[in-house]
């Protein structure tokens, strides 16, 4: 995985969760962003969770495979949507 956990907040912004990652090799940050829909996706129906930080932390580790993933395809901002959950 090119992409590790960076310090900081992830944080709501409008309908995504945007979060820092670290590129590996250059240890150069690298924002990434994942959609409420691939949020809602992840969690499945009947929870109770609401918050888009509650799901993201609930998913973090897989969103973070995910947005490392759509990073070796090329992307530069990874963002992670329905499509890729």
């Amino acid at each position: 995985m090119p992409l590790t956990r960076a310090p900081g907040i992830a944080k709501v912004d409008l309908n995504k969760v945007v979060f820092p990652m670290r590129d590996t090799a250059s240890d150069v940050p690298v924002e990434c962003a994942v959609s409420e829909d691939a949020l809602r996706k992840l969690l499945g129906g009947g929870s109770s969770i609401t918050s888009l930080q509650e799901m993201f932390e609930k998913h973090r580790d897989l969103i973070e495979e995910f947005a490392s993933h759509n990073y070796d395809l090329g992307q530069t901002s990874p963002r992670v949507d329905v499509d890729d959950v």
